[in-house]
């Protein structure tokens, strides 16, 4: 139900036309909120190490260690950090 094509009535082309769904809009939400948080941990980085990221996401997000995990988990399922090249981890798209 959340998934499927979604129409509203659009005044001017006076008919429905499809737009996006709830769930998309939500999903594009929740990337904007782990890029903006994976942009303040980076700060003026370029690379840092797993351990660094890890203590700097606890620092600056004021977090456990388990949800800092979490975080740099999604930021790799979304592929908003790549690597590691050297054992260093890089921003993403």
């Amino acid at each position: 139900k959340g998934t499927g094509s979604c129409f509203r009535w659009n005044t001017e082309a006076r008919m429905h036309v499809s737009c996006e769904s709830q769930m998309d809009s939500k999903e594009a939400a929740k990337i904007d909120t782990l890029r903006m948080e994976r942009d303040d941990v980076f700060d003026t980085r370029r690379a840092m190490r797993h351990s660094e990221m890890k203590s700097t996401v606890i620092s600056v997000c004021r977090c456990s260690e388990r949800t800092a995990e979490r975080k740099i988990e999604k930021w790799k399922q979304y592929r908003l950090i790549k690597g590691p090249v050297a054992n260093l981890w890089e921003k993403g798209s």
